[in-house]
């Protein structure tokens, strides 16, 4: 074996072959240390990239399409519905009120409560003409009340009373408001129960939103748990990856040295042993 004279070690020399293994040894540590620094940076940016490529994989606008369609089309109509409920609310009020403003100037249609029967009238079509009735009502069971305001408004300032002066003239007077007072009361039937619908139909309606929603929601929160899994299950197979790559160098680092030990190197004799002799 070849050896550098005037070097000492415990053997008076020092061995070529041996210096150059504990040099490659020593050099292959931190020659690994950067490669594995590199190839790690390579995976974590590979392992960014299959993250947000999941990321965009795991789109649910096609699974809650309808359903946010039906959203949309269900917000729209709360308006109308919300609009509807308070109309028939605010008429069957005014109604009420209506009608009890009949039985008022029936009671008012003799000569000494003129004047109080004329502002009582006057309070009544005030009333009536509050009445909301648009031309055409989505919702709810036809109430006819925009024809009855009409024919009532027209009826009451048609009335003519002659300040009650015969017997006549108040019983025609209160024929004509118990006509309207009966046609109302049929009307305000109506109006009751559209109210109830209208009331109904906007707590429904805003059940059926909060459900969607819901199932939206619930959609949504299953595609993330899923991308979260397959994250995680990516993150797993790089992380086995450097690992098995790390445990590589150290296994082949270790057979090295074995073989060098027992190859390279000059054995260690255990004093008092047999070998010595030939030592």
């Amino acid at each position: 074996m070849a050896t550098i004279p005037g070097l000492k070690s415990s053997f008076d020399t020092i061995s070529v072959a041996e210096q150059f293994v504990r040099l490659s040894q020593l050099a292959s540590g931190p020659a690994f240390e950067l490669q594995f620094s590199i190839t790690q940076e390579t995976v974590l940016k590979r392992l960014d990239k299959e993250i947000l490529d999941l990321q965009q994989e795991k789109n649910t606008s096609g699974a809650t399409a309808l359903l946010d369609i039906n959203v949309t089309r269900l917000k729209r109509d709360v308006a109308d519905i919300d609009a509807y409920a308070a109309r028939t609310k605010s008429n069957r009020v005014t109604t009420e009120t209506t009608i009890a403003a009949f039985t008022d100037l029936i009671a008012l249609a003799d000569p000494s409560t003129v004047a109080e029967f004329d502002s009582r009238l006057a309070s009544a079509i005030a009333d009536i003409e509050k009445l909301d009735t648009p031309v055409f009502e989505r919702f709810g069971a036809p109430d006819g009340l925009r024809k009855l305001k009409a024919d009532a408004v027209a009826q009451l300032n048609a009335l003519v009373h002659n300040n009650f002066a015969t017997g006549g003239d108040i019983s025609a007077v209160q024929a004509t408001l118990n006509g309207l007072s009966a046609s109302f009361g049929v009307t305000l039937e109506i109006t009751r129960i559209n109210e109830d619908a209208g009331f109904n139909l906007s707590q429904n309606t805003s059940e059926k939103i909060a459900d969607l929603e819901s199932d939206i929601s619930a959609i949504q929160l299953g595609a993330q748990i899923e991308n979260i899994d397959e994250i995680e299950k990516k993150k797993e197979q790089f992380a086995r990856i450097l690992t098995a790559l790390s445990l590589s160098f150290e296994i082949a680092q270790s057979i090295t040295a074995y073989i060098s030990q027992y190859t390279v190197f000059k054995q260690e004799i255990d004093p008092g042993s047999v070998l010595n002799l030939f030592a």
